[in-house]
């Protein structure tokens, strides 16, 4: 190997490392040397792990929610289970218009027993004097 070949090696060396330092230092100061790197990774992997917490936590509140809401319809379900049909409704309608039907008979001979027992008593009273 010749000197002049030997020095441009070295020259290439020297350049090469004054490059990498100046190429680190630059890293550095925007933030990607490897120790702002290792914080921002800590960083990021709380930020992560807080992130999967509040997703887990969300996640257990819903399923919650969804059971309660699955009791309330079972129990919606069960409740109109027992409502009254509208045939239910239609034959209870139908009883009372019969017990109307009765009472107003039942009335109308109660007003003609009113009716007696007054002139009855009209009588007797009249009887008296």
């Amino acid at each position: 190997m010749t000197t002049e070949a030997f020095l441009i090696g070295l020259l290439g060396m020297a350049l090469g490392a004054v490059f990498k330092f100046g190429l680190d230092v630059t890293l550095q100061r925007v933030g990607w040397g490897r120790e702002d790197r290792r914080d921002n990774d800590r960083k990021i992997e709380r930020v992560d792990q807080h992130a999967r917490d509040n997703i887990a936590r969300v996640e257990r509140e819903l399923k919650e929610q969804l059971n309660d809401q699955g009791h309330k319809l079972t129990r919606l379900q069960e409740q109109v289970r027992h409502l009254p049909t509208a045939d239910d409704i239609e034959e209870v309608r139908a009883g009372v218009a019969r017990v109307d039907a009765s009472l107003s008979a039942v009335t109308a001979k109660v007003e003609g027993t009113s009716e007696m027992v007054r002139t009855i008593r009209d009588h007797i009273l009249k009887v008296e004097r």
